[in-house]
């Protein structure tokens, strides 16, 4: 559920042509899924003109089932990185982490 929506950022002219003119904007939501419940800030895209999308940056705090200690760090669709202290999890992506997807020697 959206609680707050920043307002629209929308790009002067069209970087790819076949996208048209992007626009992006922040939102405040708050969730609830089977394994617990969360509330946090996520950057959108529009696509299309008309459906907003998740647009892999976010930072959030969440309950969940799982108990967990200390940091971890998983790539998949970009960096995913968490700070656990039991319950209560620290949820961010938004900038590249060498730890999410190690540099190539």
């Amino acid at each position: 559920m959206i609680l707050w929506a920043s307002q629209v950022e929308t790009e002067a002219e069209a970087q790819f042509p076949e996208l048209g003119r992007r626009a992006w904007r922040w939102v405040l939501e708050a969730g609830r899924w089977s394994q617990g419940v969360s509330i946090g800030f996520t950057k959108q895209v529009l696509f299309d003109g008309e459906q907003w999308c998740a647009a892999h940056h976010y930072y959030d705090v969440s309950l969940t089932k799982h108990f967990r200690l200390g940091e971890s760090h998983d790539y998949y669709d970009g960096p995913h990185c968490a700070f656990s202290l039991g319950w209560l999890h620290i949820n961010w992506s938004g900038a590249w982490c060498t730890k999410c997807m190690p540099e190539k020697e």
